[in-house]
């Protein structure tokens, strides 16, 4: 029941299924930064994959992660995922506590999420991530068994919403003492879709929860179809890092795309609160008794020095509820060292990719 260290770590969720006697090539063992998986799935999605830098950049066709057509509770994405994560768990264990991987017997409490839409199925959530009791990693090579104690599901949303409300010490912090007796919009933008729910006494009102077809994607095939029609055809992921940096590598030439990404920032996001006029309508929920509107969601970004979809959402948003009041993502210390080694303690804002995994770890 102790906490000896919580950790917040992003993983890749991409992955590609090969043969059985696939290596890996020798140059992606060695990038530590970056690492490479091959492993095998036992029961459900049977079969070899590998995973990380090595899927993404080896296998972008054959490609297998989320997608909005393929629900959590059924994907086998979620199966590939999990298998990672309980490898990586372990691997976490095996550093904290200096002993191997197969001395370790755990037993372990697991939360997991599902859009605010889902949560009439987090029954068959739990039953389809309980099935990976066996991990079998090639590369890095481990091997054992997976034993879980629980196996609880949070609608996304609600976690992010926690982990804005609390510190990480589970005390609400000072600037949001008042929002218990409040009404909280949070929009979660993905990829693909956009999930909405309204929060009230710290719970999910179920006839707001909804999931709405934009998401950061639009913004990405935005772009990506201007660009053809200037004779720039480029890949997804040129494209996708182009709307981070303002520009795209077109061989050895640089474009600049900040116009297109301010342009088209705009229409998503005037998109995204059409369609949430209209899910408030089929719903008969009055927007104009929410007091607050938090953004989240690694959709919500693009990058620096150009609109972000989340802000403007905010703008529009005044539209439906013109007295709504934006939540500030809080700031929390952070350590940073300088070329010269010296350590500072500087504050930053909680990064809104992040917050759904930071709610849930509060939560276990």
């Amino acid at each position: 029941g102790d906490v000896y260290k919580r950790q917040t770590k992003c993983l890749p969720n991409v992955f590609t299924q090969v043969s059985e006697d696939y290596e890996i090539p020798e140059n992606y063992k060695s990038l530590m930064e970056e690492p490479s998986y091959l492993f095998k799935v036992h029961g459900l999605g049977e079969g070899t994959y590998i995973g990380g830098l090595v899927a993404s950049r080896e296998a972008r066709a054959a490609n297998i992660k989320p997608s909005a057509l393929q629900p959590k509770y059924r994907s086998i994405s979620t199966i590939l995922s999990m298998n990672l994560v309980m490898y990586e768990a372990y691997q976490s264990l095996s550093r904290l506590f200096h002993t191997k991987i197969d001395q370790i017997d755990v037993t372990w409490d697991v939360v997991v999420l599902l859009p605010p839409v889902d949560m009439a199925n987090k029954a068959a959530m739990i039953e389809h991530v309980s099935q990976v009791t066996e991990i079998d990693f090639t590369e890095p090579e481990a091997c054992f068994d997976v034993k879980y104690d629980s196996i609880r599901v949070l609608p996304e949303g609600l976690s992010a919403f926690f982990a804005v409300l609390f510190d990480k010490n589970k005390n609400i912090r000072k600037e949001f003492k008042d929002f218990g007796d409040k009404s909280v919009l949070v929009l979660d933008i993905g990829a693909g879709t956009t999930d909405l729910a309204v929060i009230e006494d710290y719970q999910v009102i179920d006839s707001t929860r909804d999931t709405i077809r934009i998401g950061g994607n639009n913004l990405y095939q935005k772009i990506s179809r201007a660009l053809r029609e200037r004779d720039i055809v480029l890949s997804e992921s040129r494209v996708q890092q182009g709307i981070f940096d303002g520009y795209v590598q077109d061989g050895s030439v640089q474009h600049d795309i900040v116009d297109l990404i301010d342009k088209f920032t705009l229409e998503v996001a005037q998109s995204m609160t059409s369609a949430i006029r209209s899910s408030f309508d089929n719903n008969m929920y009055n927007p104009r008794d929410i007091s607050y509107l938090l953004v989240v969601g690694g959709g919500a970004i693009s990058g620096k020095g150009h609109h972000q979809i989340a802000e403007e959402l905010c703008k529009y948003m005044k539209e439906l509820s013109p007295n709504i009041s934006v939540v500030k993502i809080p700031q929390v210390s952070k350590k940073v060292t300088d070329e010269d080694g010296k350590t500072s303690t500087i504050k930053e804002p909680l990064d809104i990719r992040m917050l759904n995994l930071i709610g849930a770890n509060l939560v276990s």
